[in-house]
């Protein structure tokens, strides 16, 4: 009899072990599940505001070609309405942009309907893609609104705390203050250097004009709130404004 009772004790324990483990991985399941969902609900407001912003372009702008592909390695769309909102409401005069592509466009079209005396440069390390822009803008009928200039990434050495590759100065030799920075390249992607956009602020500050604004792309990636950091040490510079944008954007300003 006792081996009886022996026996069905362990079979109740067993019970009791699968019965406590199975709760165990329930929760687990449920909240994985959890998690999920609002893993989903999230990329779905991702997802709607680009669809609004794509719808704001449109309306905004009068397109004369279907505009390239966005998000990904491209810009987001809802980064391509704070380019046309910044340039319409500031209407800055030179404006240079560091990395050319759809921004190049969506700047040009602003340019030519709300502020037509007001110029992008646009500088590209990759000549392929400089010139599959300038293409664009020819097929938009923008030329007279922006250019793409080629500036292979080139060692430099002479900064403090940061060696790497960035632009060719020599490319960047334009006389003209610069009213607007747009600061979306080089790429961080497989670019060994660390803080690839660091040297954007050290080797252009002195040519922004007083008061001229600076406009970050990506600036909820790690290395660049790491440069921004430096900047905002470094440099008399104004956090304008964060904007909760798909890769995060920020806006700066010189004093003056």
């Amino acid at each position: 009899m006792r081996d009886v009772f022996k026996v069905a004790a362990a079979l109740f324990a067993g019970v009791g072990i699968g019965f406590g483990a199975g709760m165990g991985l329930g929760l687990k399941l449920r909240r994985t599940s959890r998690r999920q969902r609002e893993a989903d609900d999230r990329q779905r407001r991702v997802e709607y505001r680009q669809i609004e912003a794509l719808m704001a372009l449109e309306r905004h702008l009068t397109l004369r070609a279907p505009l390239p592909p966005m998000r990904g390695y491209a810009i987001s769309p809802d980064f391509a309405v704070i380019v046309m909102q910044i340039l319409r409401d500031h209407q800055p005069q030179h404006i240079l942009e560091l990395g050319c592509g759809v921004s190049t466009l969506v700047g040009g079209y602003t340019l030519e309907q709300h502020h037509p005396a007001g110029k992008i440069v646009s500088v590209e390390h990759q000549a392929e893609f400089a010139q599959f822009t300038r293409d664009n803008l020819t097929r938009h009928g923008l030329t007279a609104f922006a250019q793409v200039i080629d500036a292979p990434l080139i060692p430099l050495t002479h900064l403090h705390r940061w060696r790497g590759r960035w632009y060719d100065p020599a490319a960047l030799d334009t006389p003209v203050p610069i009213d607007l920075l747009i600061i979306d390249g080089p790429p961080q992607y497989r670019n060994p250097s660390r803080l690839a956009r660091y040297p954007a602020l050290p080797m252009l500050y002195d040519r922004l004009a007083p008061g001229a604004l600076i406009l970050v792309d990506d600036a909820d990636r790690r290395h660049e709130r790491r440069a921004v950091k430096r900047w905002l040490r470094e440099f008399d510079l104004i956090q304008v404004r964060h904007f909760d944008t798909e890769k995060g954007t920020l806006l700066l300003q010189k004093r003056g």
